[in-house]
């Protein structure tokens, strides 16, 4: 079976951190998104510091062989800063890329 692989990416470091894998972006998301809204971590990062932290698709991971691939550059697929600001404004989208989403990596 074939997993995404994801990681996120610290501009402050201009590095990227440990993968993870998930079936799909949106449970990447999720799984972003529960970390950086979690508060109750004062060592937590990506909370204290949204706007340096983005969710990267970066690849695929098939476990019937142990081949990791990448087709394409890393995408990005949401900043924490927009995570973030989701809990403050009622007219977030998680579609618009004025939002953060689905940005391709331009190095």
């Amino acid at each position: 079976m074939k997993m995404n692989v994801y990681s996120v990416f610290d501009s402050k470091l201009a590095s990227f951190g440990r993968p993870w894998f998930e079936m799909k972006d949106a449970s990447a998301i999720r799984v972003f998104s529960d970390a950086v809204n979690d508060g109750s971590n004062p060592n937590n990062q990506w909370f204290k510091h949204p706007e340096d932290f983005s969710l990267f698709f970066i690849g695929e991971f098939n476990d019937e062989n142990g081949a990791l691939s990448s087709s394409r550059p890393p995408v990005s697929l949401v900043t924490a800063a927009a995570i973030f600001n989701h809990l403050n404004s009622a007219n977030f989208d998680l579609g618009d890329k004025n939002n953060g989403f689905k940005k391709e990596l331009v190095q």
